[in-house]
């Protein structure tokens, strides 16, 4: 396979990923009240070559008693190969009460619903977070989109909306990175690498 194919493969396999990742279905939520469950995706990539993976897609689905089922993707640049890992485990409680304080701050409550880009591979590279959260009156869902080098060509009418939630979201993409780095005996791993909220 010459480079131009292996880019092109490369491409079209991050595109398939990306979108999966950005436009999950939110059916199987919990109706009780409070916001939980909760699914908290990150992804980012890069069609600049790297030593490492150019590809990550991190995913989460906590519920209200600290249980939670985490998935992290990542696809190298010179394979191509896409691997995924999946845990089961049991978030302390003190870090559920920090994320449920996150969660019901007024800021995030009033976040406009996150609509991704439809152009998503014009700049060098980019990364989203999307979050999903159960809510008495149904499901919010926010996030944000960012990215060096050209911009996605529908950015001009949402990257005033995708930087202000970047900043709200700020504190709960720090909460799920340091989530996802934290493990403990509870930890498991499954074989399930679904992110479904079933």
């Amino acid at each position: 396979m010459n480079e131009p194919q292996k880019r092109d493969r490369m491409m079209h396999s991050l595109l398939l990923i990306i979108i999966a990742t950005l436009t999950l279905s939110v059916f199987g939520f919990d109706k009780r009240a409070g916001p939980f469950p909760v699914r908290i995706q990150e992804t980012w990539f890069t069609l600049k070559p790297t030593a490492g993976p150019n590809n990550l897609a991190n995913c989460a689905v906590i519920r209200s008693d600290g249980r939670f089922h985490l998935v992290i993707r990542r696809q190298e640049f010179f394979d191509g190969e896409n691997r995924s890992t999946a845990f089961d485990g049991q978030i302390p409680q003190s870090a559920m009460i920090n994320l449920e304080h996150i969660l019901d701050d007024a800021s995030i409550k009033k976040l406009a619903t996150f609509s991704p880009p439809q152009e998503l591979l014009s700049g060098d590279d980019s990364s989203a977070l999307v979050v999903e959260i159960s809510r008495d009156n149904g499901v919010q869902k926010v996030g944000y989109f960012s990215w060096n080098g050209a911009a996605p060509s529908d950015a001009e009418s949402s990257k005033e909306q995708w930087r202000e939630a970047k900043s709200v979201l700020s504190p709960l993409t720090q909460w799920f990175r340091a989530m996802k780095s934290y493990k403990n005996s509870t930890w498991r791993r499954v074989a399930n690498t679904s992110c479904d909220l079933q």
